[in-house]
């Protein structure tokens, strides 16, 4: 699971300070995977590949590896054109973003 005091104790800042930080990654993300259903709907494979490039990047940012594996197997599968079942790979991802969101939730409260 995501140690959210790794991450704090890497980046040299307080508990609070990184709070706005995580606020701003939950909302990206919720976002993010609005977008990833809009793009299966259209079965815009260019616009999967883009938001998961990004869904990549924002993990590996955050260093929140249980989402970071999901999204760059998913990620790679996209480019070499292997991916199947987009709705199952969104869901899989929407659960681990759950997941993470509910330790972050905790550890702030």
């Amino acid at each position: 699971m995501y140690n959210i005091q790794a991450f704090i104790d890497s980046m040299g800042v307080e508990k609070e300070d990184a709070k706005p930080l995580f606020d701003a990654y939950l909302e990206e993300m919720k976002d993010m995977l609005v977008q990833l259903h809009a793009a299966n709907e259209k079965s815009d494979i260019d616009q999967l590949t883009r938001i998961m490039h990004n869904v990549k990047g924002i993990n590996a940012n955050l260093m929140v590896e249980p989402l970071l594996q999901v999204a760059s197997q998913y990620y790679k599968d996209l480019q070499d054109q292997t991916a199947n079942d987009h709705a199952s790979q969104i869901t899989a991802l929407a659960n681990h973003y759950e997941e993470i969101a509910a330790v972050i939730q905790a550890f702030y409260q």
